[in-house]
């Protein structure tokens, strides 16, 4: 027989109580957030966790971090959700529950998302999957197909959309479940439009809405009728689209919702821009920002920023035109850098050299000299080849107007001198870029040499070699240049006249980002629409020190793209300069019609 002291009486009272506090914290906290109460949630929260971590065991401590995380993704404060759900992931695996294991992938999965990682966003739900694929009854395998096919869906992957769709819409009919059966509709809705099959869509969402009368559930008609606006809109149906934009709208009035009242608002100002009523396409855009600014995810945030450029655009507002180009700019860079050093810390982790390849490099320092000569040979076979061709083209066309001043507007020799350079000194530091800047170099002259003596040439060709120009520009700037280019619209069937655009970006390069010594930078953008493409670059300048210099856009290599537009695009163009403080702003479009 086992007697209890009081000591022992006294420390099994105390953990009563602590275990009686900890129930109350999450209790307290989880009956808040359902009352959409979130004042003090936190503190609650944290309470708990502290108390479970300094005595409870694992289990509490995984049910406080996985509160947390839910807490603060449904706060938007995503970095300190995905922080929190990867220590949920912790706890999970060390009690070694799978469904708590899978429960933990979905929500470190989830901030990748609304951070616009999609990437990260699949491979952590696939994880998910994977863990329950043993446990047929699990009870969030319906929650993890529906997420993983909005993300594939935003990822543009038809195929992988399409399949989880159907398998969360087949589990859900299994269930007999009309609630979910309705969800999943909505989401196959979607990966059928991204399937091209319109018009299942349509009867699909139609669905949706009967459900959802029967289910007295005006959130999910609302979402419906805003996915057949979309569709509607996107078959230039804008009248039957407004319809159903109106339809919800009204319906908010009665039941607000912030998610589905930005995208009302933003349908609405996108339908109003299409049917050519700007002002009322302003009005609704102006009510929609502030909401998207605050829960929209980053990539629709993206696009509602090229929303508004467009609006204020057509209604001549273009300080805010450019504020929202700039807005829009900063998001997608700041994706864009979260990738960018990401890629950089895997690199570094995966190329450290071993004693090995430090002793193999020793020894291939050796080979130094012999391979110096090797690339200065190559170099003056290179120029020599390009003088060659260049004067062959000069006495060629030289009676030939047109082709004379295409001639004029292909790449200066400046490019070509720094981009020897710079190949010459990749090859001293042994630098495995040299390959690629050689790569890069040669299309070019490629497609200046061979590709460009037909009329009309690919969009996407020409779009092909600008990247390509810009990755030499970008090893030859190192740090020092920040570069984005925005493209949209289908380049492949698209045909424009060769070397219109390249001659635009070489003069940012060379009268702007070339003159400064620092934080220079260029924003360029690629729109292809049915009747129009438009085409953008905005550039860095030098300050003007002194005596006032002319605008870099005044020289003949715009010149001739004037010319040649007068005969190749006849009243079917429009070209703008804009000289700013700061920045020098192209922007051409052709009527493609």
């Amino acid at each position: 027989m086992i007697v209890c002291t009081g000591s022992c009486q006294d420390i099994l009272a105390q953990n009563q109580q602590d275990h009686l506090y900890f129930q109350q914290c999450i209790d307290s906290a989880e009956y808040l957030i359902q009352s959409g109460k979130f004042a003090g949630v936190e503190e609650l929260l944290l309470n708990a966790t502290q108390l479970a971590e300094e005595k409870l065991n694992n289990e509490s401590k995984l049910r406080c971090y996985t509160d947390l995380a839910g807490f603060y993704y449904s706060m938007l404060r995503y970095h300190d959700a995905l922080k929190m759900a990867r220590v949920q992931l912790k706890f999970a695996l060390l009690i070694s529950n799978d469904e708590k294991i899978a429960d933990a992938y979905n929500n470190i999965s989830l901030p990748y998302h609304a951070m616009g990682d999609l990437k990260q966003a699949s491979v952590y739900l696939l994880k998910a999957i994977h863990q329950i694929e043993g446990h047929p009854a699990a009870k969030n395998r319906y929650k993890y197909f529906t997420n993983l096919a909005s993300i594939f869906i935003d990822l543009g992957d038809q195929k992988n959309s399409l399949y989880y769709a159907k398998k969360a819409f087949d589990l859900a009919t299994s269930k007999k479940d009309n609630y979910l059966i309705a969800k999943s509709l909505i989401n196959l809705s979607i990966s059928e439009v991204l399937n091209k099959q319109p018009a299942q869509a349509k009867i699909h969402l139609q669905e949706v809405i009967h459900l959802a009368q029967e289910l007295k559930n005006t959130n999910l008609a609302i979402h419906a009728q805003l996915n057949l606006g979309d569709l509607y809109n996107q078959e230039g149906q804008y009248q039957q689209a407004l319809k159903y934009y109106q339809t919800s709208a009204e319906a908010l009035k009665q039941l607000p919702n912030t998610d589905y009242d930005m995208y009302v608002l933003s349908g609405l100002a996108s339908t109003y821009d299409h049917l050519g009523n700007h002002t009322l396409a302003k009005l609704y855009f102006e009510k929609m920002i502030p909401l998207a600014k605050q829960y929209m995810t980053k990539n629709d945030l993206m696009e509602s920023y090229q929303l508004g450029v467009k609006v204020y655009e057509k209604v001549g507002d273009y300080q805010q035109a450019l504020a929202m180009q700039r807005e829009h700019s900063r998001l997608q860079d700041s994706i864009l850098n979260a990738s960018t050093q990401k890629v950089v810390r895997e690199l570094e982790a995966k190329y450290q050299l071993s004693n090995k390849e430090k002793t193999l490099a020793q020894q291939q320092l050796q080979l130094k000299e012999k391979n110096r000569l090797i690339l200065l040979v190559l170099i003056a076979m290179v120029l020599l080849f390009l003088l060659m061709c260049v004067v062959y083209l000069v006495y060629r066309n030289k009676h030939q107007g047109i082709q004379l001043a295409l001639l004029k507007a292909q790449i200066h020799p400046h490019f070509l001198f720094n981009t020897l350079n710079n190949l010459y000194a990749l090859s001293m530091s042994k630098s495995s870029e040299a390959p690629d800047v050689i790569t890069s170099l040669s299309d070019i002259l490629r497609y200046i040499l061979y590709e460009c003596n037909v009329p009309m040439i690919c969009l996407e060709r020409e779009i092909g070699v600008i990247e390509q120009y810009l990755r030499l520009e970008r090893i030859r700037f190192e740090t020092n240049l920040d570069i984005n280019f925005y493209k949209k619209g289908n380049h492949k069937q698209t045909y424009i006249a060769p070397l219109l655009l390249l001659p635009l970006v070489e003069n940012a390069f060379k009268h702007g980002v070339s003159k400064q010594l620092d934080e220079a930078w260029i924003h360029l953008s690629s729109e292809v629409y049915e009747q129009h493409y438009i085409f953008k670059i905005a550039n860095s300048k030098p300050e003007n020190k002194g005596k006032q210099t002319s605008s870099p856009y005044g020289h003949i290599g715009l010149a001739n793209i004037y010319k040649r537009l007068d005969i190749l695009y006849p009243k079917r163009y429009k070209i703008q300069v804009s000289d700013e403080d700061g920045q020098f702003i192209v922007l051409l479009k052709l009527f493609l019609k």
